[in-house]
């Protein structure tokens, strides 16, 4: 079922149970939803606002490392194995100190 479907069912069954509402109880139901509206739309501004930020940040380190003649593939391999030892490292902290009886 599409989300227009899904969004005109769901419309009518609302009107069907604000029929009994009154008229500030609806003015606050508009209000609460135009809030929830706002906030959504912040929120993706602010992802919009952070990729933008991630990208230019990440297109900037691939400048550098072109313009030193390293190539990507390298920082890549190298990045992952940092990623990996990275895993390690928390997995062990995880199991705790080693309580082995020599």
């Amino acid at each position: 079922m599409t989300d227009l479907v899904r969004a005109l069912r769901h419309l009518g069954s609302l009107r069907a149970q604000t029929r009994h509402l009154s008229l500030e109880q609806l003015e606050q139901a508009h209000s609460n939803l135009a809030a929830v509206v706002e906030e959504d739309r912040k929120r993706a501004r602010d992802a919009a606002l952070a990729k933008m930020q991630r990208d230019a940040v990440l297109e900037k380190a691939v400048r550098m490392i072109h313009r030193s003649g390293v190539s990507l593939e390298s920082v890549l391999a190298a990045l992952e194995a940092l990623d990996l030892a990275s895993q390690a490292k928390s997995a062990v902290k995880a199991l705790g100190p080693d309580k082995s009886v020599d």
